[in-house]
């Protein structure tokens, strides 16, 4: 074959991976997290420089509670928990923890550190989790 028979096929592909290409920058990329305060579901692009998302590592809130304070949120309905000084809202959670609601539910109102740091102590991904939760932090 001579050039002039193959230059059809060539533009032909050039099109085809430039529309694939645009196709797939197009793409919107969306994750889905909590709202720590509300409960509800949050769907964040790439862009979104106030994510919730772990790997940005953003805090959503600076609130200063009391154990007091924390102790009136003891339920599955409204489940707040004191670890290492933070206080999570951990509501939304419950239902989507890895080992059961049993776990989370225990924690409810109370401060749990010493189980958390027991059985999840140094392990990356529980700790990375928690931040989606983090509401503010413990004050005496």
């Amino acid at each position: 074959m001579n050039n002039s028979k193959l230059k059809p096929y060539i533009i032909g592909g050039i099109v085809i991976l430039l529309a694939l290409g645009i196709a797939l920058a197009s793409i919107d990329r969306k994750k889905t997290t909590y709202d720590p305060i509300t409960y509800t579901k949050i769907t964040l692009t790439d862009n979104t420089k106030t994510s919730p998302i772990p790997s940005d590592k953003v805090e959503l809130t600076v609130g200063r509670y009391t154990a007091v304070e924390v102790a009136k949120h003891n339920s599955t309905a409204d489940c707040w928990t004191i670890l290492n000084g933070n206080v999570y809202n951990v509501t939304a959670w419950i239902a989507q923890h890895p080992g059961g609601t049993g776990a989370i539910k225990g924690m409810c109102g109370t401060d749990s550190s010493v189980n958390f740091n027991t059985q999840h102590g140094g392990q990356k991904r529980p700790e990375s989790q928690l931040v989606n939760f983090k509401i503010g932090v413990v004050i005496n």
